[in-house]
């Protein structure tokens, strides 16, 4: 119910860490909420933009998002496979954009199978 979900992320805005929680459900769950999720992370990291902007970083942050899940379960992936999901616009300019496309990478580097072997290539 309405409700009840309202009461848990009530919960996990005041007492979790619900911005890593809800990255993390976003792609490693097929979840009905997805677009509710994007909207409160397109929230927390620019709560000053306007409804269009706010909606154009939801979906490009979508874009990215679909693009991860698509490579999450390979056991081999590089550095350059990971850019290409990411795509070209990682540095447009708009902060709260691209923090929550670095967010959704480091969540994807953390729980993807290949996720420590690629962050290990893009330190050297």
């Amino acid at each position: 119910s309405p409700t009840c979900a309202f009461d848990a992320w009530f919960l996990l805005v005041h007492f979790g860490h619900w911005v890593d929680i809800a990255a993390e459900r976003l792609l490693l769950s097929n979840t009905d909420t997805a677009n509710d999720l994007l909207w409160l992370l397109a929230f927390y990291y620019d709560p000053c933009s306007m409804c269009h902007k706010r909606n154009q970083t939801m979906m490009e942050a979508r874009t990215v998002a679909d693009r991860l899940l698509l490579i999450f379960g390979r056991i081999k992936l590089s550095l350059a496979e990971l850019y290409d999901a990411v795509g070209p616009n990682t540095t447009s300019g708009h902060s709260g954009r691209d923090q929550l496309i670095r967010h959704l990478v480091l969540i994807f580097l953390m729980f993807s199978s290949g996720g420590v072997a690629v962050a290990k290539e893009c330190i050297k």
